[in-house]
C-alpha cells in the first residue's frame, strides 16, 4: 500500500536540454529566484528562460529551487506573472525532493496539493510526516507547539473530506521516515545554516497580524518572494501561494513590510529571498502528531 508515494521521491526530476547556468547563478543558488520570472512586463521567452534556469538548480539537487519550481508547476497560471503550467506530476516530483532533503513545509505543500487532488491517503502521509518532522525545527520549538495548531487544522480538513488515520498510512510514513530520516535531519541542518549564513538572510521577521472573529480560528500559510535593496529593506513582494485560502495572504502581506535582511556593504541593489509566513489560529491539541 502506498508504493507510489515511496516512489515519489525517486522520480527523476524534468531534465531541459541545452540550458546552461547564466551569470548570475549566484542569485539562484541563494533564492532560486530572479524577478524576471514573474515580470509580466516582460516577453514570454525571457520568462520562460528565467523558469529554465530555476529548473537547471533543481535538477542540480538545489532545495530552494525545487521548493519553488514545484509550487510554480502546482499553482499554474494562479501565480501572477508565470509562465509556468499546471503540472501535478512534476509539482509532486520536485516538492517530494526538497520535502525528503530537509525542507519540512515541502511536506505541507505536498499534503495540501494531495488534498486538493482529492488523494486523500497521500495527503494524510505528507500530513503526518510534516507533524513528525516539526520536532527537530528551531523555529517549532520557539512558536511553543503553535506550528501544531496548522498541523492539527490540516490533518482535520483531511479527515472532513473522507482521509483517515490507519494502518496504511502508518506503514507508509514509518517506511518514509526509515528511508528518508538522515536525509531529511541533514537537510533540516543544511538549509538552517544557509539562512543564518546566506546572502541576503533575515535579521528581522514579519510582524504577525493579531487575529480578530472568524480569523482566530484559521490557520495555514503563505509562500513570498521579498526583493531587498541595498539597505535591507523589502521593496518588492510577489505572491506564490496561499492555504487554505486567499485570506492567509491577505492577512499577512501587510506583516512583511516589517521584515529586514542584512545590508549589503557592496551596495549591489536589490536581493530576493523565498519568505514563508505561517499564520496560527487558535490552537487544538486533539490530533496528536505522529510517533
Amino acid at each position: 500500500m502506498f508504493a507510489f508515494i515511496r516512489k515519489l521521491a525517486f522520480v527523476s526530476l524534468l531534465a531541459l536540454p541545452g540550458i546552461t547556468m547564466a551569470a548570475d547563478a549566484n542569485l539562484y543558488e541563494q533564492t532560486g529566484f530572479q524577478p524576471r520570472l514573474l515580470d509580466a512586463s516582460l516577453p514570454l521567452e525571457e520568462r520562460t528562460q528565467a523558469f529554465a534556469q530555476v529548473m537547471a538548480l533543481a535538477n542540480a539537487g538545489h532545495v530552494h529551487a525545487q521548493s519553488l519550481a514545484g509550487t510554480l508547476y502546482w499553482k499554474g497560471p494562479a501565480v501572477a506573472g508565470s509562465s509556468v503550467p499546471q503540472d501535478l506530476a512534476q509539482a509532486r516530483a520536485l516538492l517530494a525532493n526538497a520535502a525528503t532533503h530537509g525542507d519540512v513545509t515541502s511536506m505541507s505543500r505536498m499534503a495540501e496539493l494531495e488534498l486538493e487532488a482529492q488523494q486523500l491517503q497521500a495527503a494524510m502521509v505528507w500530513a503526518q510526516l510534516f507533524t513528525h518532522y516539526l520536532d527537530p525545527e528551531r523555529s517549532a520549538r520557539e512558536a511553543h507547539g503553535m506550528m501544531y495548531a496548522y498541523s492539527s487544522d490540516l490533518i482535520s480538513r483531511i479527515i472532513k473530506a473522507g482521509g483517515k488515520i490507519d494502518e496504511g498510512v502508518s506503514n507508509s510514513v514509518n517506511s518514509m521516515v526509515a528511508r528518508y530520516d538522515t536525509s531529511i535531519r541533514d537537510g533540516i541542518d543544511t538549509l538552517r545554516k544557509r539562512m543564518r549564513d546566506g546572502n541576503p538572510r533575515m535579521i528581522a521577521g514579519a510582524m504577525r497580524p493579531r487575529l480578530q472573529g472568524d480569523d482566530t480560528k484559521l490557520s495555514g500559510f503563505a509562500d513570498f518572494i521579498v526583493g531587498y535593496d541595498a539597505k535591507g529593506e523589502p521593496k518588492q513582494v510577489w505572491l506564490l501561494n496561499s492555504v487554505p485560502v486567499a485570506r492567509v495572504a491577505e492577512l499577512t502581506r501587510a506583516g512583511m513590510d516589517f521584515s529586514r535582511v542584512n545590508g549589503d556593504s557592496d551596495n549591489s541593489g536589490m536581493r530576493y529571498m523565498p519568505v514563508t509566513l505561517r499564520l496560527f489560529g487558535k490552537k487544538t491539541r486533539e490530533l496528536r502528531p505522529h510517533r
